[in-house]
């Protein structure tokens, strides 16, 4: 599956089985056929449980119009509020296509941040909208009751973090395309169930393990089993940068390397144990 909305196919042909479905709804808020309206429910909540393998920010946002569309079916009394959420999906949706245009997204970013920046920004409409989805659903949490609601609001909420998720993945593969290729390459060799960290840029930390691999931009050192750090190699002093095989101590201070120490050497039962944690 092609990520970030290029299988338009997929999307139209999702697009299409919705409209077939919406008609159940109505169905349901003029009738009260609960068993048809479950079904129907269902569905949805399936292909909002997907979205997270998926991880199409694009495919996210539409969903979730989905969601709104039944809404506004089943609540007419909040037809306007509902209109509010489908206007603010739109702004979240042009602002995501201009960040897949990532040219033209970094351009913008370096002439807004006069001093440049370390860390990508927040409050992006894509941001703002899913924020603003979770907190209308927490509210209205108390009116899921049936398992296949509570099944559905769960999915719900699920869809809008992987759509927020692949959005700052796309943001900043945009602005720190080095940083977002050290990632994947790191993310090869931690595994899809592993996590892949950035040094804390506040305060005085250690990371103490052996370094996996080393790219053009960047250090990659695995701390635990599940768990690898990504270092910047500019930020190694002259003449320390790291190589594959090294098991280091490194240690940062105000998001600056301090001290690179070589660490000790564990043995085959140690370093089992310590890969177990």
């Amino acid at each position: 599956m092609a990520k970030n909305g290029f299988r338009t196919d997929f999307l139209q042909e999702r697009e299409s089985a919705f409209a077939r479905d919406i008609s159940v709804f109505w169905m349901a808020a003029s009738n009260e056929e609960r068993e048809e309206f479950n079904n129907a429910l269902k569905v949805l909540t399936e292909q909002l449980r997907e979205s997270s393998s998926i991880q199409d920010a694009f495919y996210s946002i539409n969903l979730e119009r989905q969601c709104i569309a039944v809404e506004q079916i089943l609540r007419p009394d909040k037809l306007g509020e509902l209109n509010q959420q489908l206007l603010k999906s739109s702004a979240a949706e042009q602002g995501l296509r201009f960040v897949v245009d990532a040219g033209a997204y970094k351009a913008q970013i370096e002439k807004v941040f006069i001093n440049g920046i370390t860390e990508l920004p927040s409050g992006e409409p894509y941001e703002t909208f899913v924020s603003a989805q979770k907190r209308h659903l927490e509210a209205s949490k108390k009116n899921f009751r049936t398992p296949e609601e509570v099944d559905f609001f769960n999915a719900r909420m699920s869809n809008l973090s992987a759509g927020v998720r692949n959005f700052k993945e796309l943001q900043e593969g945009a602005v720190f395309p080095d940083r977002a290729a050290a990632k994947a390459e790191a993310r090869k060799l931690v595994g899809e169930d592993g996590q892949v960290y950035r040094p804390n840029p506040k305060g005085e930390y250690s990371y103490k393990g052996e370094i996996l691999a080393v790219t053009e931009t960047h250090a990659i050192q695995r701390t635990s089993k599940n768990a690898v750090y990504i270092h910047e190699l500019k930020d190694f002093p002259d003449g320390k940068a790291p190589s594959a095989g090294d098991t280091l101590t490194i240690r940062y201070s105000q998001a600056r390397i301090e001290t690179i120490e070589p660490a000790k050497s564990q043995s085959p039962t140690e370093k089992q144990k310590d890969l177990g944690r």
